[in-house]
């Protein structure tokens, strides 16, 4: 159900899909210290206790438990976990978990204490890498990628080469090189088949599935096969909070590029996707990624199904937007002539001073930019606009 005025959006919850995943040992163990389906019986003191179980109980496991069971408090709950592991196969999630829910400091304290042990040579230098350069944000997208190759090089375990070779890939996709992107699924699928079930494993295929996905969505324009990965990246009990982001926001984007078709249900689906990326987004605590959504994003998806939306405290280019949804042309054109002079006139901008002009030439150059800019899930709805121009 969507967002009514006043009312806190909640998505589907994760449980329902989460819950099925754990294992009959699992809930054993759970129900035998009162956790399955105790949220209040999740405590730092219970999470310390599995972890002297860690024998009988895999890292992911523990991991679909308390997504489960307490998903409010997934970082507070890991973070004491992944300090209170001993076993190797533990330890080697532990640093992943640490990496990939960008929990900086666990991820410091880890790497400091395996220091010196043989098990973990190959192990300190990646991870120190994911440490310094993605969660700290030392380095720009080309130095990562520069640095990831250097070790690609070097390291002998394939599960290390693999989460390398992903790192590269992220990079890649940041700065344009999608095509590096699209070539990479079939040898990425192959190594990944030799890994032992784990959670580096379930994380490495959320990783690559979403990879792929913004690949044919915004390179190719394919929101269809976009789709599929998106939501197998969604019922992937190891996927956190962070990744769902960009997954929900794709998941509305690819059900915006469907609409040109005018199947009716798709306007809710759309506006769900996006209100479920931004309730991530704030449980997350990803902020600045929370504004864009609400003030960029979403009313984008809003203006293109030619909703009435209140211009205040949104972005101007979709304000100028709203303007054209409402017929208020020259309001429109007075903002993107204001945009142009002090920012330059991107894909999106050009788009809508076409739509403002009703200029087709205009679109046309829209249609090649977008292109040019890796937005092809736009190219429908630019060549819908221009049919209803030359209707």
């Amino acid at each position: 159900m969507l967002k009514q005025e006043g009312v806190k959006f909640s998505p589907r919850p994760r449980d329902e899909i989460i819950t099925p995943l754990i294992q009959k040992e699992t809930r054993k163990v759970l129900e035998e210290r009162d956790l399955w389906y105790q949220g209040d019986a999740w405590t730092e003191e219970a999470i310390r206790d599995l972890a002297k179980l860690q024998k009988s109980i895999s890292f992911e496991q523990v991991v679909l438990a308390v997504q489960s069971f307490a998903p409010e408090r997934v970082v507070q709950l890991m973070n004491v976990y992944a300090l209170s592991v001993w076993d190797y196969d533990h330890r080697k999630d532990a640093l992943e978990y640490a990496a990939l829910f960008q929990q900086g400091e666990v991820l410091r304290r880890l790497l400091e204490r395996y220091q010196g042990d043989p098990v973990f040579r190959e192990w300190l230098p990646v991870y120190q890498l994911f440490l310094d350069h993605v969660v700290e944000k030392k380095s720009a997208p080309r130095e990562i990628i520069q640095k990831a190759r250097e070790l690609i090089g070097i390291v002998q375990q394939p599960i290390l080469k693999i989460r390398l070779e992903l790192l590269e890939l992220e990079e890649c996709s940041k700065i344009g090189l999608v095509d590096r992107v699209l070539a990479s699924e079939g040898l990425s699928k192959s190594h990944v088949a030799d890994i032992d079930e784990s959670f580096r494993k379930s994380v490495i295929i959320s990783i690559m599935l979403l990879s792929k996905a913004n690949a044919l969505l915004f390179a190719q324009g394919e929101p269809e096969k976009a789709e599929g990965r998106y939501l197998a990246v969604t019922v992937n009990g190891a996927t956190p909070d962070s990744m769902l982001v960009p997954c929900h926001h794709g998941l509305g984007l690819a059900t915006l590029s469907k609409s040109t078709r005018g199947v009716v249900y798709q306007k809710d689906t759309c506006f769900e996707h996006f209100e479920t990326a931004i309730f991530y987004a704030k449980r997350a605590g990803l902020t600045s990624y929370c504004e864009k959504l609400e003030k960029e994003y979403y009313p984008f998806a809003r203006n293109i199904y030619g909703e009435r939306i209140d211009v205040e405290g949104i972005a101007l280019d979709e304000a100028a937007h709203q303007y054209i949804v409402r017929d208020e042309r020259e309001k429109a054109l007075h903002i993107i002539n204001k945009l142009e002079k002090e920012k330059g006139c991107d894909a999106f901008l050009m788009f809508y001073k076409a739509k403002a002009l009703k200029n087709k030439d205009l679109l046309r150059l829209a249609l090649g930019q977008f292109e040019k800019e890796n937005q092809a899930y736009m190219l429908p709805l630019v060549k819908r606009e221009l049919a209803t121009l030359n209707l």
